[in-house]
Formats: structure tokens, sequence, C-alpha cells
């Protein structure tokens, strides 16, 4: 007979994430794991962090089979003795996490629990966030993974998603202050420090955590580069950009040596292009402006400018894209393919069609290496009056 377990799905900001890098677990042998490493108990039990006598401690790993099942702590301050927690709670995540997951994805992955606590702290607008987040921040996840697949580490201290998570977190926080206050400036300032961190992060690496400065990245994924050449986009018209011109998340586009793809509004423009026929989604297009975006556009230390984003490292990123100041690589999240490229750049003006775009002054400027506010005036010079001819 199948073994089943208690499901309980996650409450936002709670969620579950399915992952092929965790491998692909037999859901049974997850469902034998899951019985033997959590309890029975409808009661708040308080679980040892300090390493004593399971089943009540933390964290909690059983193999069986396939596949491998943990319990952990997350956050940055974890040092508790204790963590009161109810066992029925976790084997109804390790229920949910199971049948979301090997059963109906195929896939490893991992729920969180408590999550709100990272979250509401993120969104306090009296707190640094530069500042050792406390010990009542933390939450905790339950992972599934292919014992023989990938080497396992804790997701909710490293894997990408919750970078991504916490950008978002405290981009709504940004969006709902008013422009031009102190507030909306904190949390600016966490926005890029996010952006940045969730860029940096890899799934089975304990450096970096999400909570740390963002660094220097490897060498082997995506680059993107603040460039002033590329003009002063303003960031109202990138947002508005990403807002009402992009396809559906789910629709792909084919890009073809040569022919560029261009979306626009008023001042911002991207241009997408590849060095080989390629077949991109539109989501890894938001992903890779959203970036761009928020590192080089509305970067809070620095004027806006544009950017470019393409796989593997060439020229590191400069914060501001300023002569003189800090220049950081940045690389992640591998949105774009090999042979992509993303550039984010300043019109002057709004094109007719795809063509004459790409013939344009500040188009040939951006491919030369040019600055694009060369072409501000050539773009609104008076047309030439046709010439006179000489009546006799």
């Amino acid at each position: 007979m199948a073994l089943a377990l208690p499901t309980i799905a996650p409450v936002p900001p709670d969620f579950h994430f399915c992952e092929a890098w965790y491998g692909a677990p037999n859901a049974q042998h997850c469902l034998q794991a899951a019985a033997m490493a959590f309890p029975v108990g409808s009661v708040a039990v308080p679980y040892s962090l300090t390493g004593e006598t399971p089943p009540y401690t933390l964290p909690r790993t059983v193999d069986i089979g396939t596949c491998g099942i943990t319990l952990n702590i997350n956050g940055q301050n974890t040092d508790l003795s204790t963590l009161a927690l109810i066992p029925d709670d976790i084997r109804g995540m390790a229920g949910w996490v199971i049948a979301q997951c090997p059963q109906a994805a195929g896939a490893g992955g991992f729920v969180t629990k408590h999550l709100s606590n990272t979250v509401d702290y993120m969104r306090n607008p009296t707190i640094n966030l530069d500042d050792s987040y406390p010990t009542n921040t933390a939450f905790f996840t339950v992972t599934v993974f292919a014992i023989h697949g990938n080497a396992y580490e804790n997701p909710g201290q490293s894997d990408p998603v919750m970078g991504r998570v916490f950008t978002d977190t405290v981009n709504e926080a940004y969006q709902n202050a008013l422009p031009g206050t102190t507030l909306r400036h904190h949390f600016q300032y966490g926005l890029t420090q996010f952006s940045l961190q969730s860029l940096a992060m890899r799934r089975g690496s304990s450096i970096p955590w999400w909570w740390e400065p963002a660094s220097i990245l490897p060498v082997d994924t995506m680059t993107y580069e603040c460039d002033t050449k590329l003009g002063r986009p303003r960031p109202l018209d990138c947002s508005q950009l990403e807002y009402s011109q992009l396809g559906d998340l789910s629709d792909t586009i084919t890009i073809e040596p040569g022919n560029i793809t261009f979306i626009n509004s008023v001042t911002c423009n991207v241009a997408i292009s590849a060095a080989e026929p390629i077949v991109l989604s539109w989501e890894q297009i938001k992903i890779t402006l959203d970036t761009l975006i928020n590192v080089c556009v509305s970067n809070p230390f620095s004027a806006s400018v544009g950017g470019r984003a393409f796989y593997g490292v060439q020229s590191p990123l400069k914060i501001g894209g300023r002569k003189g100041k800090k220049k950081r690589g940045v690389s992640g999240l591998n949105a774009l393919p090999p042979a992509a490229n993303v550039t984010l750049f300043q019109q002057f003006e709004r094109f007719a069609n795809p063509l004459k775009e790409s013939t344009s002054c500040t188009w040939q400027h951006v491919l030369d290496g040019k600055d694009v506010r060369l072409c501000r005036n050539a773009h609104f010079l008076p047309p030439r009056p046709a010439p006179r001819t000489l009546l006799i």
C-alpha cells in the first residue's frame, strides 16, 4: 500500500520551489524518508539546534533509496538553542513539497515556513538593512533531493530564488514609498543590494548567502555592464517599457543574427540581438531588464545610465558607469543563453519600423562604442529643403 502524508500548502509569503538541479528523487522513497524523519504531533515541541538526540533536532536529514529529505533553519542569525515547531506542520510541509515536486514535477525542491519573519523585518522602515538580522527573523525549510544528484546545500541560504524573493519584497516597499523621500531612498538602497546579491547566489554553494554584501562573481555566466556612452534613459520610461512593451512571459521570440529586435518607451530603448539563431522567452528578457534597470538606470548612488547584458565575462560592471567609480563584476541567473545580448540605451526618437531604427544614428553609435548623446541633435535637424530649380 502506498504511503501517504498530510499536505499543507504554504501561505504567502511562504512558497514552494521545484528545480531539476535538486535531482529527480523517487516520490515513494521521499514519503518513506519523511515518515521516518518527522514524528507526529499537534503540539509545539522545542527542536534543538545544538545537535542533541533526534528526531527533535535541526538540521534533520534522512535518506532512503534515491531520496534525501532535510529540515533546516534559515537566516543570518540562527544562534538559538531551541526553536518551537509543531511536528504535524513539518509533516504537512514535507507532504506538500513531495506532492508538488517529485510527484508532479519529477524534480526535487523545497518549501518555506515562517518566511514572514524575514519579510516583515525587511519592510520595516526603521531598520538598517546592513545590520545583522536578529534571531526572530529566522525561518525554516523542508527540502527533498536526489542523494546521488548534485551536492546538497541549504537552499534557504543559497538558492538564487531566495535572493529574488527578497529583492521583490524590498522592491514592493520601494514602490509604495513616495518619490524623493528618505524612505524611498532607504528601500532603493536595499533593492540594489538584493538585486546584486540574487545574481551572485549559486545553488549548492555556501558563499555568498543572501544577506552578504554583493561580491566578485565567477566568470562562467552573465555579465551586466553600465556605460555612460549608452546615455541616460529615464527610470520611469524603462519601468513603463517593462510594464507595457514586453510579451507574455511564457511566450518566446526568435532572434536571428543581424535582425535586431527593438522595444522602446520614450527615452528608454532596448535592443535584443544574437550572434547565432536563438529562441528567447520574454521571461528571460524581463529578468535581464530587471537587473539592468535596478543596477544601471535606477541606481541610487549615481545618475541613470544605460547598460548591456551578455553571456560570459568581458568588461566588469561599473556602478554608475562613471570614470573613477569602483568596478564590480556582476554575473548570474543565466537569464540569457550564450550568443544573446541585450542593450538598454537612451533614445531620442521613436521610429516607425525596426529597419529605420537599426540604421539610426543612435544604434550605430551603440555598435561603434560611441556616445549616443552625440545623436541628440542629429535626430532633430530640420528637413533639408528641396533644391531650387532656376526658371528661365
